[in-house]
């Protein structure tokens, strides 16, 4: 079959400009392709509503896909179901998948308001797609598509859910994504995207990950991530930097340092970053990480309020936060702060205790105001509270903000502050290459270019527009 997926632009209507593309559709492409399906990823997340149309209408009608699907986050909800509308528009018999992990948190919603979705496949799809498309090209009845694990859909108005499909153990039995789907891309960049888990083991109660993966990581041998390295240094000339994307990726640090001692011993030149718990760094993993050409790392500190960590059962202690900062400097690793203002129990002093806490490891924190997203305990409680309900996710608003207990002005200000701060005290040795500027580049950022037209329709709609 002839199947094309989709990657939806955030917030229907607007534009993002990033480098991030999307690692899901990569590997359901290549896993389509070894199983003889003719596949394509096609990343519009950097488009406007306007570009995405034409190129959907173009794809539908030169290409003729048997089969289309997107892949649904909350930020781009809206996006993704126009797609899948339009799609059914210009080819009515055309079948249409909903994946990702906003679908698979709202797929009864989501089927029961959208008749443009024929299937939703909840969680990994990579076995899950290929049973569905056999059973779609052989025209198996309804009986056959309740054996499939994983699957939702609406028969004579009944949703019928299928049971969750176990999780993929052995990661490295997955074909390597397809990153040429992206390759003009990487080549205007310089960066290209890996990830060699899936799941998180902790808990936190802001974090969709582990209820959406379980408390449970999975993880890719040294080995198969450095093929992959290789792979992509030999055959995109043009790379600079490799960012891997799991949300803890040095838990493993033996795993870790393998991969380091093969891209030193095998003589591969490319610069990596990765994201890690404070509670994972240890001298010996640092030294590794650098002397393999790491360029950074970020940590997920969340607050300098021990409370708040507490709170949101980070299991982390400060003085670990301060440990793993120190080694970092001491190694000459630049090291990225990750700050969320408005967790639940946020007030000045925790406030005052995260610059208290910038101060110390004198590095920069810019925080982002706490999202809601479904499956999280931070939005149990503000469905709770009454600040919204699941049909705020029929509408086009952007992400909730959690605002149970404060102002989106007083969080945008401690934010702000936070930020200012850290940049006054912040060591240039110490901070991200991406915040390089200091604090005249701070101001510039966050207030001056904030008042360009085209940036000033995004913050209305992310402060005005949203509950």
């Amino acid at each position: 079959m002839k199947i094309r997926l989709f990657t939806a632009p955030w917030e229907y209507g607007g534009e993002e400009t990033s480098n991030i593309y999307p690692l899901g559709i990569s590997y359901l492409g290549a896993v389509l392709e070894k199983n003889g399906h003719d596949a394509f990823a096609y990343n519009l997340s950097n488009n406007s509503w306007q570009q995405v149309e034409e190129r959907i209408t173009k794809i539908i009608k030169e290409e003729k896909p048997d089969v289309i699907g997107v892949s649904v986050l909350s930020n781009n909800r809206i996006s993704s179901l126009k797609i899948l509308e339009l799609a059914k528009k210009i080819n009515p018999k055309i079948i249409t998948l909903a994946g990702g992990i906003h679908t698979s948190f709202m797929f009864e919603q989501m089927l029961k308001n959208y008749p443009q979705i024929d299937y939703v496949v909840r969680g990994e799809a990579e076995e899950t797609i290929i049973e569905l498309l056999n059973a779609i090209k052989n025209n198996k009845k309804f009986n056959s598509l309740k054996q499939i694990k994983g699957i939702a859909f609406k028969d004579k108005g009944e949703i019928i859910a299928t049971p969750p499909r176990a999780r993929i153990t052995n990661l490295d039995s997955i074909p390597m994504m397809k990153h040429e789907y992206y390759k003009d891309q990487i080549k205007k960049y310089g960066i290209a995207y890996i990830i060699t888990s899936r799941g998180c083991p902790f808990n936190c109660t802001f974090c969709p990950s582990s209820a959406y993966w379980g408390r449970i990581s999975y993880r890719r041998s040294a080995e198969n991530i450095f093929q992959e390295i290789n792979y992509l240094v030999k055959n995109f000339p043009y790379l600079k930097r490799i960012c891997i994307a799991d949300d803890e990726f040095i838990i493993d640090n033996k795993r870790v340092i393998d991969l380091c001692k093969m891209i030193i011993d095998r003589g591969l030149k490319i610069e990596w970053e990765c994201i890690g718990r404070v509670t994972s760094v240890t001298e010996e993993l640092i030294k590794w990480m650098k002397k393999a050409n790491c360029a950074s790392i970020s940590f997920g500190i969340e607050s300098g309020s021990q409370r708040i960590l507490n709170d949101v059962r980070k299991h982390v202690k400060l003085e670990q936060i301060i440990k793993a900062y120190d080694i970092c400097a001491k190694n000459k690793l630049k090291a990225g702060v990750m700050l969320i203002t408005g967790l639940p129990g946020e007030d000045k002093n925790s406030v005052s205790d995260t610059i208290k806490l910038l101060k110390r490891i004198k590095n920069v924190g810019e925080p982002g105001i706490l999202q809601l997203y479904p499956g999280t305990d931070v939005y149990r409680i503000a469905k709770e509270k009454k600040l919204l309900n699941d049909d705020y996710w029929l509408t086009n608003k952007p992400i909730p903000l959690y605002i149970c207990e404060h102002s989106k002005m007083q969080l945008w200000w401690w934010s702000f502050k936070v930020g200012l701060v850290g940049h006054i005290f912040a060591s240039k040795e110490r901070v991200m290459h991406h915040l390089e500027g200091g604090l005249q580049n701070f101001i510039y950022r966050k207030i001056i270019s904030q008042m360009k037209p085209a940036k000033a329709k995004v913050i209305l709609r992310k402060y005005i527009l949203r509950i």
